[in-house]
C-alpha cells in the first residue's frame, strides 16, 4: 500500500465465486473453499446475469454456508467484480471462478500473511494450469523465472508488465483499499480485468506483492478460462487492443528499447498485422510466439 497499514493479527477475508451458468464444478470449489484454515468471514457464489437456476443439491448442501446470488443482467467480468467488491465486508478480498480450487487448506492463510508481511494492496501467487476436472496438472502460471523477472519495485514491475502480462487473477488477493481507495477495475473493460489494474498500480508506484507458491488450481475450459484467448475472443482482443492504447503506449518514454519493441510487436500482432509482415518486422519475436503456442496446445490437448 502507498502507505503501510497496521498489520491485523487476522485481517478479515471474503471469497466470492464468480460464474456465469456453468455450475458443474461449483461443488468442488466451494469444497476447497470451507477446507480452508484460515477462518472465512462470508463466502457468495454469484451468477453474473446468466438466467440459470443453481443446482438445488449445491444450495442445499452450504444452506447458512454460502450465498447465493443471480445478477437481473450480464455486464460482464470487470463490472461484475466491482460491484461483488462494493458489498463485501472483508479486509481481504478473494475471487475464484467456478470449476477453479484452492490448491490446499493453507492456501487463504499463505496468501493474507504474505500480504500483510508485504503491505501491498494486490498481492499475487502462483496458480497450477490444469485440465478441465483439475485432476492433471499441466504447469504453474506464473513460472518462478517470470516472477523473478518482476522486480522489487513498481516502476520495474510497470516495464515487465508492459512487454508481458504474467500475473494471473486466480492467484491473486486484493485489499479492499484496492477497491474503496484506488478505483478498483477499470470499466472501460468488459471481460479484462486484470492486466489494465497491474499496470495502473505499478505505474502508480504501488508494487504489487508476489508470493512465490501456488495457492490454486485453474482449470483450462473452465469459466475463468473461456475468454483468455485474445484470438478466439473478439471481445478481449477489443479490451487488450484498449489496454495497450491507454495503459501502455502512452508511457513509451519509459521502456527501454528492447521491452518498447516487444510491446510494438504484440500490440501489431493483436492488430492483425499479415504473417509475412510480422515475420519480416519481428523474425524472432514471432518465430518464439509460434513456438509458445504450439508447446501450450500440445500440454492442453494431452
Amino acid at each position: 500500500m502507498s502507505e503501510c497499514m497496521e498489520v491485523d493479527k487476522s485481517p478479515s477475508v471474503s471469497v466470492a465465486v464468480l460464474t456465469y451458468g456453468e455450475y458443474s464444478e461449483l461443488a468442488s470449489t466451494l469444497k476447497s473453499i470451507v477446507a480452508q484454515d484460515y477462518p472465512v468471514a462470508e463466502i457468495i457464489v454469484s451468477d453474473d446475469g446468466s438466467g440459470r437456476e443453481f443446482p438445488s443439491e449445491v444450495v442445499d448442501s452450504y444452506d447458512g454456508i454460502v450465498a447465493f446470488q443471480q445478477s437481473a443482467a450480464n455486464v460482464g467480468t470487470v463490472a461484475h467484480m466491482n460491484s461483488l467488491a462494493s458489498r463485501l465486508q472483508g479486509t481481504y478480498l478473494k475471487f475464484i471462478a467456478t470449476g477453479d480450487a484452492l490448491n490446499s487448506q493453507d492456501a487463504l492463510t499463505r496468501l493474507v500473511r504474505w500480504a500483510e508481511k508485504e503491505c501491498t494492496v494486490v498481492t499475487t501467487s502462483q496458480a497450477m494450469v490444469c485440465n478441465r476436472t483439475l485432476e492433471k496438472k499441466l504447469y504453474p502460471f506464473p513460472r518462478k523465472k517470470q516472477l523473478a523477472r518482476l522486480g522489487v519495485t513498481a516502476p520495474e514491475q510497470f516495464t515487465y508488465l508492459s512487454a508481458e502480462n504474467c500475473i494471473g487473477a486466480a492467484g491473486t488477493l486484493f485489499h479492499k483499499d484496492f477497491f474503496a481507495r484506488f478505483g478498483g477495475f477499470s470499466e472501460e473493460y468488459r471481460l479484462l480485468e486484470d492486466w489494465p489494474a497491474w499496470l495502473r498500480e505499478t505505474r502508480e508506484g504501488r508494487r504489487i506483492g508476489i508470493l512465490p507458491e501456488v495457492t490454486c488450481l485453474y482449470a483450462t475450459g473452465g469459466i475463468s478460462s473461456q475468454n483468455a484467448d485474445a484470438f478466439a475472443s473478439e471481445k478481449l482482443r477489443q479490451d487488450m487492443l484498449r489496454c495497450y492504447e491507454k495503459e501502455i503506449l502512452p508511457y513509451e518514454e519509459w521502456l527501454p528499447q528492447l521491452v518498447l519493441k516487444k510491446v510494438r510487436y504484440r500490440y501489431a500482432l493483436l492488430q492483425g498485422m499479415p504473417e509475412g509482415s510480422l515475420m519480416r518486422e519481428y523474425p524472432l519475436l514471432h518465430l518464439r510466439t509460434i513456438v509458445k503456442r504450439g508447446i501450450k496446445r500440445w500440454l492442453i490437448s494431452e
